[in-house]
């Protein structure tokens, strides 16, 4: 009716939706499964292979993952450099077997799939391009089911399955924080 200059309720906040963390972590072995689930006598498995290694060990998003340059990496001090959300960069560590695999990837796989002028990105996709989020997605999809892992796994549960293992083996929370970039 017009008797209230304003409204009184515009100052209230309302409780925020709680967000849930992902039910799918993974078990130690059906982390090698899933990992072992491309056939590395293909590029495009070893590739793959190169996508879930990196994916659980550096329990980097699916976006940092794309945007990861031969110039982020140093695979002999065992790290990755990563542009992560907000403009935010991290340095991560990779296991020394991780970095075997990737310099083994860089010097004999991904030169096939270069086509033209090298974008310089690690992960290309089939036409020699940045390989984009979805496709990552893909990815893990794709090797779960032939891995037969009943659980949904997702890039994000990755990241959260490397978070809890590393809880679990001792890590210090304020690490596992900063590995994630939180």
């Amino acid at each position: 009716k017009d008797y209230l200059m304003h409204d009184p309720g515009e100052d209230i906040t309302l409780p925020r939706k709680p967000k849930t963390l992902p039910r799918a972590i993974l078990t130690e072995a059906e982390v090698r499964h899933l990992i072992h689930a491309p056939d590395t006598r293909t590029n495009k498995g070893y590739r793959d292979r190169i996508i879930l290694e990196i994916l659980y060990d550096t329990a980097v998003r699916r976006d940092e993952m794309t945007n990861i340059t031969l110039s982020d990496l140093d695979l002999n001090a065992g790290f990755a450099r990563i542009h992560g959300k907000g403009g935010k960069d991290r340095v991560v560590p990779m296991s020394d077997r991780v970095c075997d695999l990737v310099k083994n990837y860089i010097l004999s796989v991904r030169p096939h799939f270069v086509q033209g002028k090298d974008p310089g990105y690690l992960i290309l996709n089939r036409w020699g391009g940045k390989m984009q989020g979805n496709s990552i997605w893909l990815v893990v999809k794709r090797y779960k089911g032939k891995a037969n892992i009943k659980k949904n796994v997702t890039t994000h549960a990755l990241r959260h399955t490397c978070a809890t293992h590393m809880l679990k083996n001792g890590a210090p929370v304020r690490h596992i924080q900063e590995m994630l970039g939180h």
